[in-house]
């Protein structure tokens, strides 16, 4: 189901997680697309924001063109802006880190 984009502000959400940040957020903001390189986190996310647009990729491999390409095929009368892009750092007590 395609919404309509022009009752609010778009953002981009990076390093999305589950979506805590997402939470508060929507409030203010349509998010646009949602990018985590971890797929728990994003089927997570997917079940929090059943209708979100989520992307499971690597930002560094992510382009403001494929960003754009996912917010236009969701919301087809947007207007071409974001309004604000946001991450959020890991949860420590559920990160693992290796390396």
């Amino acid at each position: 189901m395609n919404s309509t984009a022009t009752n609010k502000k778009i953002a981009v959400s990076l390093f999305s997680g589950a979506g805590g940040f997402d939470l508060e957020c929507g409030a203010s903001f349509e998010i646009g697309i949602a990018i985590d390189n971890n797929p728990i986190a994003l089927a997570t996310y997917q079940r929090n924001f059943p209708n979100a647009t989520v992307l499971c990729k690597d930002i560094r491999e992510v382009t403001g063109k494929e960003i754009r390409a996912y917010i236009r095929a969701k919301y087809p009368d947007w207007d071409g802006e974001i309004h604000v892009v946001f991450g959020g750092p890991p949860c420590q007590g559920f990160v693992r880190f290796v390396g």
